[in-house]
């Protein structure tokens, strides 16, 4: 059965970083005193070395998550690349990565060869909308992935469990800054799908903060950093997240809950843009499972 959302404050989850650094704002005391277990944990994910076709996405001031779903092919969304021909982001192995100097890190990253992008693109002053399009395809050269997923062949629904898998932080903010900890460490999280009649898309609730003392890796959500991240249901890529927003105290949600959007692949305009990119490159074969 579909049911209603509750009205909360959306916003995508491009992580916007500063130079040089691997933290989003200055701490404040209470987070600087912070278990440094939280810094381990997507929200109420786990650290994880697995799912390798899953890799980090780093320009010189930001950071994105992308799933590669061919040996040149990657999804991820269209918010987190700019409009030029490549992207404007590159490929940085996570296993390799130090948080150093960010400019040199997207300097070694590899870079795409091509972009394929629906929906709202980095600096064009826009952001994702909760049921329109938001994705794009990067070309990089042969062989370039560690591995790659196939595309979910089914329809997802209602209470569906959900794998998901990102770099991001482990707190989700109110829109206001993008405090909380633990980017550049991929984690692993679950939950299940809540199917919304009023919005095409996928959606999930879960806690807002990391409860790092809890060991409890369901009801897992996204924040800044997943953008572009993958939704797994038994496998295979089923969604790419995009926005997430946190309830309020007057809200149906809670202050203390939070919701994550992604674009489901299985809509008709998701496969058409999927369609569309495999007549424009007539090598390309993707697995749906």
């Amino acid at each position: 059965m579909r049911q209603e959302l509750p009205t909360i404050v959306i916003f995508i989850l491009l992580a916007v970083l500063q130079v040089g650094c691997g933290v989003f704002v200055e701490a404040d005391d209470e987070d600087e005193e912070e278990d440094d277990a939280a810094c381990l944990t997507l929200v109420n994910g786990a650290s994880t070395t697995k799912h390798p076709s899953v890799v980090m996405l780093l320009a010189s001031d930001s950071l994105c998550t992308g799933t590669f779903i061919a040996h040149n092919a990657l999804f991820t969304a269209s918010h987190c690349i700019s409009r030029s021909s490549t992207g404007g982001k590159r490929y940085v192995s996570g296993a390799s990565f130090v948080e150093a100097d960010l400019g040199d890190a997207f300097a070694e990253g590899v870079a795409p060869l091509r972009a394929y992008s629906v929906g709202p693109n980095a600096g064009d002053g826009s952001s994702a909308t909760p049921g329109e399009q938001d994705l794009a395809i990067l070309i990089f050269p042969d062989d370039t992935a560690p591995a790659t997923s196939p595309l979910y062949s089914g329809t997802p629904g209602n209470g569906d469990d959900i794998t998901l898998v990102g770099y991001g932080i482990t707190r989700v903010t109110d829109g206001t800054g993008s405090d909380g900890c633990g980017t550049f460490k991929k984690r692993v999280g679950s939950n299940r799908l809540v199917v919304s009649s009023s919005l095409d898309g996928l959606y999930y609730e879960g806690r807002a903060d990391t409860d790092a003392s809890s060991g409890d890796t369901s009801d897992s959500v996204n924040a800044s950093g997943d953008s572009g991240g993958p939704v797994f249901i038994d496998g295979a890529l089923a969604g790419i997240v995009s926005a997430a927003g946190r309830g309020s105290s007057g809200s149906s949600l809670g202050s203390d809950m939070a919701q994550s959007y992604a674009v489901d692949l299985s809509l008709e305009e998701s496969r058409e843009f999927i369609e569309q990119v495999l007549e424009d490159e007539e090598d390309l074969v993707i697995d749906y499972q």
